[in-house]
């Protein structure tokens, strides 16, 4: 995909993106920041949600600043 090449044209600043799937580690540090509403459809298990790793893996591809503290 080239995204550090891509990185010298844009970073996506001020771009939204949604993404819909099971759930998503709203809480990883790596995301601390990024994630502005979330909302499940599905039932009420907050839980569950939180612990969704492709959301989180999703959400990361398009929004992670890793090693964040």
């Amino acid at each position: 995909m080239d995204v550090p090449q891509a990185h010298a044209w844009s970073l996506g600043e001020g771009v939204r993106v949604a993404i819909i799937d099971t759930g998503a580690d709203t809480t990883h540090p790596d995301l601390r920041g990024a994630i502005a509403q979330v909302g499940n459809f599905v039932d009420a298990d907050t839980v569950q949600f939180g612990r969704d790793r492709h959301g989180t893996e999703l959400a990361g591809i398009i929004a992670a600043v890793a090693k964040q503290s």
